[in-house]
């Protein structure tokens, strides 16, 4: 289990995951051997920060993805840095 210690929200509606992108949404696939996951989880719950934690389970395994937000920011400054 992901992050046990942080506290989550009660699993919202479900939803696809996706991340929005300027080309649309992107989205999340699997497969884990012959088992292809739903696009929809089984759970999603909110984090603190804007992050979102998705989950699906299987008979075979557990599956988790973060998401979280992307500060463009974060990214300019760190380009900078090793800009020589």
């Amino acid at each position: 289990m992901l992050l046990p210690t942080v506290p989550l929200i009660r699993p919202r509606s479900a939803v696809e995951p996706s991340i929005a992108t300027p080309f649309g949404p992107l989205t999340f696939a699997t497969t884990i051997g012959n088992t292809v996951l739903p696009p929809l989880p089984d759970e999603l719950f909110e984090l603190p920060g804007a992050r979102t934690l998705a989950r699906w389970v299987t008979p075979g395994a557990g599956v988790e993805m973060l998401m979280t937000p992307y500060d463009a920011e974060l990214g300019t400054r760190a380009d900078a840095s090793h800009a020589g």
